[in-house]
């Protein structure tokens, strides 16, 4: 969807993609995803010693708000993880069939990293339950890998990768979502300071994108977020 999205908006005919621009719903749904992804960042950033002083929390806040509100990447889901995910499986429960992305009510025009970064969030705060680490790992790796590689493909593949695939948003985007809602987030059976934990790791990521860690990296410099 990323793909076509971003050749859509660069052709002579952007129609398809008006009903998601200019319009009450897209703007209120621009609004949530940037509180959503940022809003609450420096909060969090400044409880702990180890990162209260690890990045200028004020600058990442705005810079990613702003991108979240103003940048119109591609056609974006709005709310893409993994409880927005239908799996359907063969009768004998063995093979995967297809899968149904469900709850659309905040596609939009947008950053194509807040897509793939809360997805990404998702899937490696699965890795915080032992039982599904090498789960969770596998998920995050494979999906990443996979987007990238889908944006490669056909004539206009290196063009489409090279604007939707910035692995600096994807990591900001990663840990600010982990680093919020890998506190709050109802997660039944992990001591309270494996979350914080998990926080404080997450605003280290965020931290460091704001000093080049991740630029021209690819997929193998956002390895820190499956390894984490």
């Amino acid at each position: 969807m990323h793909r076509w999205g971003y050749i859509v908006l660069n052709s002579g005919d952007t129609s398809p993609l008006n009903p998601f621009r200019n319009n009450e719903a897209a703007d209120a749904a621009k609004k949530l995803c940037a509180w959503r992804t940022a809003g609450r960042l420096t909060d969090f950033a400044h409880k702990y010693p180890s990162t209260k002083d690890a990045c200028d929390w004020e600058a990442l806040k705005t810079k990613l708000e702003t991108d979240v509100l103003e940048r119109e990447d591609t056609l974006t889901m709005g709310d893409f993880w993994t409880g927005n995910i239908l799996v359907k499986l063969s009768p004998d429960g063995t093979q995967l069939e297809r899968l149904f992305v469900i709850d659309w009510e905040l596609a939009k025009l947008g950053m194509a990293a807040a897509d793939v970064g809360q997805f990404a969030a998702e899937a490696w705060l699965l890795q915080r339950y032992p039982e599904r680490q090498e789960p969770g790992k596998a998920l995050v790796s494979s999906f990443l890998q996979s987007y990238d590689t889908s944006l490669r493909e056909g004539d206009e593949g290196s063009a489409v990768a090279a604007k939707l695939f910035d692995p600096t948003a994807i990591a900001a985007c990663t840990g600010a979502h982990v680093a919020v809602f890998g506190i709050l987030g109802v997660w039944e059976g992990i001591p309270q300071e494996r979350k914080e934990e998990t926080g404080q790791v997450a605003l280290h990521i965020c931290a460091d994108s704001t000093r080049g860690a991740f630029e021209g990296k690819g997929v193998e410099g956002l390895r820190r977020i499956w390894e984490g």
